[in-house]
């Protein structure tokens, strides 16, 4: 997964396809960001798809004095179903 800001930096992060749709990454790759600044790439080999939604766990929480995530989960839904 590549995750695009509008001010032009990027990001990588790994995910799980688990199903022709969706893809489970990890919340913390989202948590800082707005749905409005981000762009995602999915690559599946050589399959290249971008991302139409995603949805971090409701729960999800940094406790930055413990150094801990929680729930740290997040769901890409892709704008066109995988074949892979």
């Amino acid at each position: 997964l590549t995750i695009f800001e509008l001010d032009g930096s990027a990001s990588a992060c790994s995910g799980t396809l688990i199903d022709s749709n969706h893809v489970l990454t990890a919340g913390h790759c989202f948590s800082s960001k707005g749905a409005f600044t981000v762009e995602v790439d999915v690559a599946f080999g050589s399959q290249k798809v971008v991302a139409s939604n995603f949805e971090i766990h409701p729960d999800y929480f940094e406790d930055n004095e413990n150094q801990a995530v929680f729930n740290d989960v997040a769901v890409i839904t892709v704008a066109a179903p995988s074949d892979v």
